[in-house]
């Protein structure tokens, strides 16, 4: 008698959902033989977990606490089969249909280390006697609707300006000065973000390089404390700067990968927010200087901007050079781009984010060890439009 297959079919094979849809599938049985069993039953769940360890002390004195929290959005189980309706479960291939509501005002599905935000599908039979329960499950992705077109501020510019002073035993050097900033706040994947930055260096030291990242900030929230750390997820490279002198990025782009929209909205114990960072990079005994300037990662496009993303300009590879002293070109002085009189979004793809592994205590028949979420993205070389004559 072969082992039993159990597994679940999801309709169209959609895996990304938003808040209110309906995820509908089958959960199958294929067996050789006909088998005993007390009920077949399918449960949907959605939750946040965090959990992290920090060590604290030296010696004898060293002790490592553990910090964790957990919150569920939905929890349902349905059974679709039980042994009082059929004896056995039949020889051969056996499908029974199941469907769900998710419900509104869920976080996206998100993934990082010690934590996640994860929606999942358990298909179970539950046997009888001496035979073990067969389990499976498959994961999907929750996808919150961001409209950048809702907030004011996205079209503004976003802009940081930092200094710190490098100093040597008891002399304190003149002060390195950043500054960036971005065309604008918000943005969507596939998009590209505008980036102009300018480093003055009035110390004495050589600085060798620089750097321009678009930053996930990560926060996370247990029952007893907090913490934040940053996730790098793209870079260009900058200019270095000698001493007393300055030096510029100017129209340098950076294409945001397929990302969860911030903030993390119904989620309680984790949030997320991004910005560009100038890195500016100081001798090794000296902490870099890092200038934020804060960006919002929606789902649908601004309207007023969909026109200057189609097949962006290539930008030159540039050769930086020690400059005067001179202030950060202000972008909203650049010449306007002409508007199209017919322009449609592309439609959004989904695009798969880094995959991670699932470690589950129980076992799962035919189920993935890894699981991506997946989320909006636009490739705006698909869109056609025509401008103004």
């Amino acid at each position: 008698m072969g082992k039993p297959k159990l597994y679940i079919e999801v309709n169209g094979n959609k895996f990304v959902y938003v808040p209110g849809d309906f995820v509908a599938g089958n959960l199958i049985i294929e067996s050789n033989d006909s088998m005993d069993f007390k009920k077949i039953e399918v449960k949907f769940k959605g939750q946040a977990y965090v959990h992290w360890s920090e060590s604290h002390g030296s010696g004898d004195n060293r002790r490592t606490e553990h910090y964790s929290a957990r919150e569920t959005y939905f929890k349902l189980g349905v059974v679709l089969m039980d042994s009082s309706r059929s004896p056995k479960i039949a020889a051969g291939r056996n499908v029974y249909p199941f469907q769900f509501q998710l419900p509104n005002n869920l976080p996206s599905s998100f993934e990082v280390s010690g934590g996640y935000v994860r929606y999942m599908i358990k298909g179970k039979i539950d046997r009888s006697g001496i035979f073990s329960d067969i389990k499976t499950m498959v994961l999907f992705t929750v996808l919150d609707c961001i409209d950048l077109n809702q907030n004011p501020q996205s079209l503004m510019p976003s802009s940081g300006c930092d200094s710190k002073q490098l100093c040597c035993w008891c002399c304190a050097s003149g002060p390195i000065e950043g500054k960036v900033n971005t065309d604008r706040i918000g943005y969507v994947p596939g998009e590209f973000i505008n980036i102009n930055a300018s480093i003055e260096n009035n110390s004495s030291t050589t600085l060798e390089g620089s750097s321009y990242d678009l930053v996930q900030m990560v926060t996370q929230h247990s029952t007893r404390k907090s913490r934040s750390f940053p996730v790098t997820l793209v870079s260009g490279r900058g200019p270095g700067c000698g001493s007393h002198t300055s030096a510029h990025l100017s129209n340098q782009r950076l294409q945001i990968p397929a990302l969860p929209p911030s903030p993390l909205r119904f989620c309680n114990i984790i949030d997320i927010r991004y910005f560009v960072q100038l890195c500016v990079e100081t001798p090794t005994c000296h902490i870099n200087l890092r200038v934020p300037a804060p960006i919002e990662i929606g789902t649908i496009p601004l309207r007023s901007t969909m026109g200057n993303m189609a097949t962006p300009p290539e930008v030159a590879e540039t050769s930086f050079q020690p400059v005067p002293t001179a202030p950060i070109p202000n972008t909203t002085e650049y010449a306007p781009q002409p508007q199209p009189t017919n322009f449609q979004a592309p439609p959004p793809s989904y695009s798969a984010a880094t995959a991670v592994n699932i470690e589950t205590k129980a076992t799962y028949e035919g189920t993935a060890t890894t699981f991506a979420p997946q989320y909006n993205y636009y490739d705006w070389s698909q869109s056609a439009f025509t401008y103004n004559k």
